[in-house]
């Protein structure tokens, strides 16, 4: 177990002027005065009031924290069992804290019709034993380990299709949703050297926001290398058509004062699926970004969200005894939806599975960084020749495994067909 964080941590020099105006204002530092997002000191750094990120929060109307159980307490106003609070009072009295468990409860009959509501089985979330099978599947395929992730992203998609559909229900202009465990990347220590000029570049953010169009905003973002081809004009890379990062109408509000943040968009698939077979047999025509730690909602953005949940909720014929047919969360944003990046990356995830995990943390960093250089720049090069062979992809090993079943499962039926 990684130690106690302490109660408080020393003030960085960045967020000296900002804490000095909450202490002012009477909040106490004996509570904590900077506490990261999670609560492991190991993995996570603190998120300051007075950094660019701290400041990037109050740019839209809520904030939701997606929280499971012990995560929830340092999100809120009573901070957890040691005192422990992640907001400022400014921003406090704008967070919604939703517990995964209460989530889950309310979406019980999506859950249940989709054969994962089997007594007393975990979804497999962290710290929770898991002894038996939490689903049961109709069609073959699948271990253990594959009912266990399969539960888990129904959990995890519904949770997060139910908060957004919530800031609908409330008429919130924009919502930031924002996972517990996000952590603050490396780059918004860097972006918050000059608290004067991150206060700055937020003003223009919030600007930029305000006036022009969009739809979702992506402050996290996980990429990998199939976003670039190889073999372009004096050997260097060069972006995929369908990675292509174009021009945002906002993007010229913040370039005036700051090269970086930098703001870009990227299209959504043209043809929306609900299933994840044609979002594999369609990966050609839309790009999939993962990584959902923290992510702002646009009102015009809330019907697509609320519609899914809906025909979910609805109990299609295709989820049942099947949640192997639906998209993760972080898959099915990009697929759906036109989505903002914030380039380079603001927010990430620790890895907490095993000893990789700074180093993952900081692979996905490096990823966006690349990701920004070949396909974010002004003057990033797109591939206008004909499609590269095709490689295989850099997909999760569950990713990995689900494409395989799904062939299984075509084969199957070929083999029922012909008998």
């Amino acid at each position: 177990m990684p130690p106690a964080l302490a109660v408080t941590p020393p003030v960085a020099p960045t967020a000296a002027s900002a804490l000095s105006g909450l202490r002012a204002r009477g909040w106490s530092p004996s509570v904590a005065s900077n506490v990261p997002l999670g609560s492991s000191a190991e993995y996570n750094p603190r998120l300051e009031p007075g950094a660019l990120l701290g400041r990037l929060v109050e740019v839209f109307d809520r904030i939701f924290v997606l929280c499971y159980r012990e995560s929830c307490a340092p999100h809120t106003a009573a901070g957890d069992a040691d005192g422990r609070r992640v907001w400022w009072p400014a921003v406090q009295r704008r967070v919604d804290v939703f517990d995964g468990a209460d989530l889950d409860r309310r979406n019980i009959d999506v859950v249940r019709w989709a054969g994962c509501d089997l007594a007393n089985r975990s979804a497999g979330r962290s710290g929770e034993p898991v002894t038996r099978e939490p689903c049961e599947f109709a069609r073959r395929g699948g271990g253990a380990d594959w009912r266990r992730t399969s539960k888990h992203r129904l959990h995890a998609l519904l949770a997060h299709l139910t908060v957004v559909d919530e800031a609908a229900r409330r008429n919130l202009s924009s919502v930031l949703v924002l996972e517990a465990d996000a952590v603050p990347s490396l780059a918004v220590a860097e972006l918050s050297a000059d608290s004067r000029h991150a206060s700055r570049v937020v003003r223009r953010l919030s600007r930029a926001f305000a006036t022009a169009p969009w739809s979702v905003a992506r402050l996290s973002a996980m990429f990998y290398s199939k976003e670039f081809v190889g073999g372009g004009r004096g050997g260097r890379r060069a972006c995929t058509r369908r990675c292509a990062c174009g021009r945002w109408a906002g993007a010229a509000i913040v370039e005036a004062v700051a090269a970086q943040p930098r703001l870009c968009e990227i299209a959504a698939a043209p043809n929306v699926s609900d299933t994840i077979g044609p979002l594999l047999t369609g990966l050609d025509t839309w790009c999939d970004v993962r990584d959902t730690a923290a992510y702002a909602v646009h009102r015009s953005a809330y019907p697509v969200f609320s519609a899914y949940l809906q025909r979910l909720r609805a109990h299609p014929p295709w989820l049942r005894y099947g949640a192997t047919e639906l998209p993760a969360i972080d898959n099915w944003l990009p697929h759906a939806l036109p989505c903002v990046y914030v380039l380079p990356t603001l927010v990430t995830q620790p890895t907490v599975t095993n000893a990789s995990s700074e180093a993952t943390g900081l692979m996905r960093q490096t990823s966006a960084r690349n990701y920004l250089d070949v396909c974010g720049g002004a003057a990033a090069a797109v591939d206008a020749g004909p499609p590269p062979p095709r490689r295989p992809m850099k997909l999760s090993q569950f990713a990995t495994r689900h494409m395989y079943v799904l062939r299984e499962r075509r084969a199957a039926r070929r083999r029922d067909t012909h008998s």
